[in-house]
């Protein structure tokens, strides 16, 4: 075993899962897409610091949709066409095309990806719904 892979402040794949409550596979997606950095110590052993997940941790917090931080504060919607745009305009992409992307895994494994999924699934329902289940959906979407 090497200095970093017992040393404090860096954390295993499996560990961080757990602090931010996703799967492993989420926490390897998020490395490989940039979102989380990382350390690689040897050929089967990657290690996470306490910097770089609170790095995370803070960007997630904001609601930042890019790891940039340049998203704009989110304004709550109060009709369909709001939420529909506001979804375009905080994901560049229409619901239908985000649910098709979810299918085919190409979304980040997140916490705010998941409730974008759902608020896509919503949104994509939606034509579908009686006027009881639009306003929950109002809600749900929002």
């Amino acid at each position: 075993m090497t200095d970093m892979e017992t040393k404090p402040g860096f954390f295993t794949v499996e560990q961080v899962a757990r602090e931010l409550e996703m799967t492993k596979d989420g926490v390897y997606k998020l490395i490989k897409r940039g979102r989380l950095k990382a350390i690689r110590v040897s050929e089967r052993n990657i290690r996470v610091s306490d910097v770089a997940l609170a790095a995370y941790r803070r960007r997630v917090s904001r609601g930042d949709a890019d790891p940039t931080g340049t998203a704009l504060p989110a304004v709550k919607p109060r009709t369909f066409q709001e939420l529909l745009d506001a979804f375009v305009r905080d994901t560049g992409r229409t619901p239908e095309q985000w649910c098709e992307a979810w299918k085919r895994d190409d979304v980040e494994d997140s916490p705010e990806n998941q409730r974008r999924t759902m608020s896509a699934l919503a949104l994509c329902s939606w034509d579908e719904l009686d006027d009881t289940k639009r306003a929950a959906s109002l809600e749900l979407a929002a």
